[in-house]
Parts: C-alpha cells; structure tokens; sequence
C-alpha cells in the first residue's frame, strides 16, 4: 500500500503552460491513468531531459485523456527493485536498470562492455535497433511483461577518483571500484581492481567515507550525485564501459490502454530516444568544463598506457559472451549482433567498430 503522505506530481503540473492551452474537457476530465515512478535525485538530468519531457510529450499526444501520477526520487522504491515493482503493479511505468537485475537481464550488459562506442548516441541507437532486430527484446523485455518505450545509453565512463590519480593501467590495481555490476565486474577483474556493485543512488556515502576508492561513473552525472565534492581526479576521454537503462511500462497495463494512447507512448518514446542522448552528450562537455573549473584534475592516459588498457580491456567483451552462452544464454550472438547495429548506425552517431 502506497503511504498517504507520499507526494503525487501529477503530469499538469510538470505542463502547466501546455495544459493550460489545452480544451477545459481535456484538462478535467482524464480517461486513463498511470503511475510512474523513478530513483534519481532533484535536479538528475534524466528526468529534466527525458522522463518529464516524455510525460509532457504523451499528455500533448493524447489531449489530456491521459494522467500521469508521478512519484520521482526513489518516493516508491529503489533502483534495484524498479522492475519487480513495475511488473507486481506497485507503478505502471518505471527507469529500469538491467545491470541492477543482471538475473533477470543479462544480455543487455552488452551496451555496457568497455570500447564500444564513443558517444552516447551511438550506443543508444545500436541498443534501440538490437530491440528491433535481435532476441533481445523477447528474452529481457517480453519475457519480464515489460514494453520498453525509450532508452538510453550512456558516454563511455570514466574513473573518479578521491584520493589516487589515474596516471597508468597500474594505479587502477587494488582499488576498490565501484561498478554497476554485470560487464563492469569483469572489466574491474582485468584491471586488478576490486569491484564493489552499487547503485548509483547509494554512491555518495560509501564514497565519503572511503569505503570506495575510486567510481567507474559517467562525468554527466558526477554533479547530480554531488560526488563533485569528493572527487579530486578523473580520467578523460577514456571508454570503461558504459550504462543502458529503459523507461517502460507493464506489459498488460500497456496492453489495456486504447489503441490511440498506445500509439502516443510509443510515438513520445521514438521521440524522447532521440533527444535525450543528444542532450546527454552536450551535458558531459559542460560537466567536464564544471569539474575542472572546480579544480578536480582530469587527464587522459598517455598514449602508451592508453594502448595497454585497450589491450587489457580487449578481451572481456568474448569473456562476457562465454560466460553467459555457458549458462545457455546467447551472449555470442547478441554480441555480434550489436556490433552489426553499432556499424549500422556508425555513419549517423560514430565510428564503424573494428
């Protein structure tokens, strides 16, 4: 049961201009509902730029004959359980992680592995067509009720650091790491560091207090979490992996609505996967100006050692692929696949992999 004194923000208040504009019948008298919830903090650029928009998108969509009940903030849960308290009904839409719940979707850690793209629009629409063209959303998405209606996939992360600056492959050794688990548990094995999985939320005090040495962790994001207050060192256009997450929605409350509010959440979805990499993009330059306006030093590796971590970090897409075809799950053919996707829209977004 939802406690009473949780705070509601509905979608007219997010729209007040755009709904002020709207038909009076439209604005009153809403014919369907849906609870939408998400885990990041005030101010996170994924609801500014990505989930409010949406919502914004899917009111104009449907002139009014859908309300949104928003509960941001980790209000009904936390990241790791978004997907189960989606799927038992607790919100109707949700941000889903898929390396928080890497038992329930490990073959999308795919857009996570380390060198495969270099800008987040890149990896965002190579993820978006692996949806359309591969196994992948029958065996994560269909498989766990959920239809995925945006996505997003982050620039390559680089590593925070309070304490050791980055210099070499070896001051990566012994360090305790945080990752987001899946593919970033392996990398952190081939570095020799000591991966410690956690959820981006709880970073900030395992970080003060030193129970984290360093953060595998995207620069756009370092603000929002306010790890700009510990850090003093980061690498700089370097490629640890990456980050995907979904905004979806149950599958049979999708599959309830009528057929013209199906249409706009897709519609809004199409559109919000777009922008939102885009955006993401243009953040991670001004954040990265930010933080060494701050003072936080930040630096590439040299060339030498920068070819030592490509070849050290080279093996562990096939040892992800491996491992999970060991547990007759099909890494090796969703790799492949999203490398074909990566090529597909290199032209567009980046660079053909090699």
């Amino acid at each position: 049961m939802i406690p009473r004194t949780m705070r509601k923000t509905t979608i007219g208040a997010l729209a007040l201009a755009l709904l002020t504009a709207m038909p009076a019948a439209a604005q009153n008298a809403p014919t369907h509902s849906l609870r939408a919830a998400h885990s990041f903090p005030p101010g996170h650029f994924v609801p500014e730029f990505g989930i409010e928009p949406f919502m914004q998108r899917v009111t104009e969509l449907t002139n009014g004959a859908l309300k949104m009940e928003y509960f941001p903030g980790g209000q009904l849960g936390k990241a790791p359980d978004l997907l189960k308290l989606t799927q038992t009904g607790v919100m109707d839409m949700s941000f889903i992680a898929p390396s928080y719940v890497t038992d329930k979707m490990p073959l999308s850690g795919v857009a996570e592995l380390p060198g495969m793209f270099s800008s987040a629009c890149h990896g965002t629409h190579a993820y978006w067509e692996l949806l359309k063209s591969s196994k992948l959303r029958e065996l994560e998405f269909t498989a766990n009720k959920i239809v995925p209606l945006f996505v997003w996939v982050l620039t390559p992360y680089q590593v925070v650091s309070r304490s050791r600056q980055i210099i070499d492959v070896k001051s990566l050794e012994g360090l305790k790491l945080r990752t987001s688990g899946g593919a970033m548990d392996l990398m952190a094995r081939q570095l020799g560091a000591v991966s410690v999985r956690m959820a981006a939320p709880e970073v900030y005090e395992s970080f003060s207090r030193g129970t984290l040495d360093a953060l595998v962790f995207p620069l756009s994001s370092v603000i929002s979490y306010r790890l700009d207050d510990i850090a003093k060192f980061s690498t700089l256009d370097e490629n640890f992996g990456s980050f995907v997450a979904v905004w979806g929605i149950s599958e049979p409350k999708f599959n309830a609505l009528p057929e013209p509010i199906r249409k706009a959440l897709v519609q809004a979805g199409i559109e919000t996967t777009a922008t939102l990499c885009q955006k993401i993009e243009k953040l991670d330059v001004e954040t990265t100006n930010k933080l060494q306006a701050k003072g936080i030093q930040m630096q590439s590796l040299p060339p030498e050692e920068g070819a030592k971590l490509k070849v050290v970090l080279s093996n562990v897409a096939e040892e992800w692929a491996k491992g999970l075809d060991s547990r007759g799950k099909p890494g090796t053919e969703i790799l492949k696949a999203y490398r074909v996707a990566l090529d597909a829209t290199a032209s567009k977004y980046g660079q053909p992999q090699k």
